[in-house]
C-alpha cells in the first residue's frame, strides 16, 4: 500500500491549479478561466405540439463554475448539420437541463445541437444532434365573421369579410373558400365556388342570374388545409331588369313631362317618350353644366355621369357636377328614392327601350 500524499504537497498542487484557472469547484468565474465546460451534448428531443419540441441533456461539468451556474445554448435547424452555431435560437436559464423550443412549423423535422457555456463565456464545441418532428396542425382557423354581400349589377355581387386568425399561420397566409347557393342553407361545403388568394378579404361574384337571391358562406383555411366550419350566411339579390315602358316612362310622365314635354320642353329635353328621350337626352351634353363638367344628360351604363340623376337626386350643384337650376321635378317634392333607383338602374343597364 502506497503512503498517502503529504497534506502540504496536496495544498501546493491545488494552489497551482487554481492559479492556472482550473481545479476549483467553488469559484464564481475567475478572470483567468479560458477552459470550456465538459459536456456530452443533447440527449433527447421530444415533440410536444404542432409548434414546440422539448430538448433535454445531462448537466455539464466545469473547472470553475458549479453545474447550477452553467447555461446552455440551443441551436436549431430543419436540415441536419445546418445550425447557425454563431447565433443560438434559445439560451437556457442557469442550471437548466431542458428547454422547450417554440414557434416551429407543424409536421416539420427539426435538428438540435446544445452547447454548455460557463460564466466566463467559454462554450463547448460538441456537434451532437438530436431531432424530432412536430405534430401535424389539426386546428381550424377562428373565423373573423362580418361577411357582407352587396349587389352591384344584374349579374354581380360584392362580398367582404373580416380576417380570421390561426394558431400557426399569419392572417396574410390564410385563404378563404366561398360557397354559394340560391336558397338559404343550400351550399355544398365539399366543393367551394371560389378560393381566394392568401390574405384577400373581398371577392366579386360575376356571371350571376338577374333578379335572383344568392346566399354565401365564407370559410377560412390555413396552409395545412384546416378549414373552419362556420355557417354564417350573407345574402343579396342581383338587380332585376328594369323595363323602360312599364317602370321608367310612367315616372317621367307623371312627374317630369309637365316641364320636359311638348310643345316646348324645358332646356330642349323632352321626356315624353323614348324617341324624344333618345334624341334630346341620351348621350346629349347637359347644357346647364359648366363646360368643364362634360356630363351628358343620360350616359348609358353610368348613372354617376348622368346629369339627369344629379338633377333628381339634388346633387347637381355639387362642385364636381357644376350644374345649375332647381332640383327635378321643379317646384315639387323630390321623387321617392325607389323611383330614383329605378331610373338609376335603367341607365346602368344601358338606358334601353325595353
Amino acid at each position: 500500500m502506497k503512503a498517502p500524499l503529504h497534506p502540504a504537497f496536496v495544498s501546493l498542487i491545488l494552489s497551482l491549479l487554481a492559479a492556472c484557472g482550473g481545479g476549483s469547484s467553488s469559484g464564481g468565474g475567475g478572470s483567468g478561466d479560458g477552459i470550456p465546460p465538459m459536456f456530452a451534448g443533447a440527449t433527447a428531443a421530444f415533440a410536444l405540439s404542432d409548434a414546440s419540441i422539448e430538448v433535454s441533456w445531462a448537466p455539464a461539468m466545469d473547472n470553475v463554475d458549479p453545474a447550477s451556474a452553467l447555461i446552455y445554448n440551443v441551436y436549431a435547424s430543419q436540415i441536419s448539420g445546418a445550425q447557425d452555431l454563431m447565433t443560438p435560437d434559445l439560451t437556457s436559464a442557469a442550471g437548466s437541463t431542458t428547454e422547450i423550443v417554440t414557434g416551429l412549423l407543424p409536421a416539420a423535422n427539426y435538428f438540435f445541437i446544445v452547447r454548455a457555456m460557463d460564466t466566463s463565456g467559454n462554450e463547448d464545441t460538441n456537434l451532437i444532434e438530436v431531432s424530432d418532428t412536430t405534430f401535424p396542425d389539426t386546428t381550424d382557423p377562428i373565423w373573423g365573421g362580418g361577411t357582407s354581400a352587396i349587389a352591384t349589377s344584374l349579374t354581380e355581387i360584392d362580398l367582404t369579410w373580416n380576417a380570421a386568425t390561426d394558431n400557426q399561420a399569419m392572417q396574410s397566409q390564410l385563404v378563404y373558400n366561398i360557397y354559394s347557393a340560391t336558397v338559404s342553407g343550400g351550399q355544398n361545403f365539399l366543393a367551394p365556388d371560389f378560393m381566394t388568394p392568401p390574405g384577400i378579404l373581398t371577392h366579386t361574384f360575376t356571371g350571376l342570374t338577374p333578379d335572383t337571391d344568392y346566399f354565401f358562406v365564407v370559410r377560412a383555411q390555413d396552409p395545412s388545409g384546416n378549414e373552419d366550419t362556420n355557417l354564417m350566411e350573407a345574402s343579396a339579390r342581383t338587380f332585376g331588369i328594369v323595363s323602360f315602358a312599364t317602370q321608367v316612362q310612367p315616372i317621367f310622365t307623371i312627374n317630369c313631362v309637365v316641364c320636359h314635354g311638348p310643345p316646348f320642353p324645358a332646356q330642349g329635353q323632352d321626356l315624353s317618350n323614348y324617341t324624344t328621350i333618345d334624341s334630346t337626352a341620351i348621350n346629349v351634353p347637359a347644357n346647364e353644366t359648366m363646360l368643364t363638367s362634360m356630363l351628358d344628360r343620360i350616359e348609358p351604363f353610368d348613372s354617376t355621369l348622368s346629369y339627369l340623376i344629379h338633377k333628381i337626386d339634388g346633387t347637381h350643384l355639387d362642385p364636381a357636377v357644376q350644374g345649375s337650376g332647381l332640383q327635378m321635378p321643379r317646384l315639387r317634392p323630390p321623387l321617392p328614392l325607389a323611383d330614383r333607383d329605378l331610373i338609376r338602374a335603367w341607365i346602368n343597364q344601358g338606358a334601353q327601350n325595353n
